[in-house]
């Protein structure tokens, strides 16, 4: 038997850097959120409510567990293939002259806009002190799916936005709980990875998992499911 290496995965993460946000998702389903997106050479701007996750080996998660957060689901690619959750295409500056801005013509051309994403740039994320830390970053190493409801509509922004701009714009939105979409709810089959920060972390999860699932043996075979990110940077 021949192995081989892959760089695609079964299953598509999503991260998050707080416990509750994670809780909420297995409780309630995960939500959409708005997001703050620009194009190569700042040349537009736009905010979307979408839901991002990223296809890779689960060895391959340590950056993004600290980028993006120490909790997170890895969750089945064909379940959420069948609810329209796709790649992303990456442009670049040349991309963007030849490709993009022929489409921003037409505005039937939004839900291919939605699922373009620059090859590398700048990005900001909050600090615990709740300041952006500006980086730039190679987001095509994301290997990005998205998960875009149907109905929802791109906001342009003026093309001087700044990207910490953007950024405080969407996060208003979402703390003002405007609508973003039916959100994915998730079934017991769907969920291959729950992961934590630490196990200080499991008496919360298991509340919520007992209650989401009281079958014993799907709650059970769930918690078998449970990895920390400490045992994913040590181990994987």
């Amino acid at each position: 038997m021949s192995l081989k290496e892959t760089l695609s995965s079964s299953v598509l993460f999503t991260f998050t850097q707080e416990l509750d946000f994670l809780l909420d998702m297995l409780e309630n389903g995960i939500k959409p959120r708005y997001s703050f997106e620009s194009f190569p050479n700042n040349s537009k701007h736009y905010i979307l409510p979408m839901k991002c996750f990223c296809d890779i080996p689960l060895s391959k998660t340590k950056v993004h567990l600290d980028w993006y957060g120490n909790y997170g689901l890895g969750i089945r690619q064909e379940t959420l293939k069948k609810i329209g959750v796709s790649p992303v295409l990456y442009v670049h500056g040349t991309t963007v002259k030849e490709f993009i801005k022929p489409l921003l013509k037409n505005g039937d051309n939004e839900k291919i806009i939605a699922l373009t994403k620059k090859y590398y740039g700048t990005t900001y994320r909050l600090n615990e002190k709740n300041k952006y830390v500006r980086t730039t970053r190679k987001f095509y190493d994301e290997r990005e799916w998205r998960y875009i409801p149907f109905d929802s509509k791109i906001q342009w922004l003026p093309s001087d936005t700044k990207i910490e701009q953007g950024l405080l714009n969407a996060q208003k939105q979402n703390k003002e709980n405007r609508s973003t979409g039916k959100p994915i709810d998730l079934v017991f089959q769907d969920i291959e990875y729950i992961i934590i920060k630490d196990l200080k972390d499991v008496d919360n999860l298991k509340k919520v998992l007992s209650n989401k699932f009281p079958n014993t043996l799907e709650y059970e075979l769930l918690m078998t499911k449970v990895l920390t990110a400490k045992q994913i940077v040590k181990d994987f």
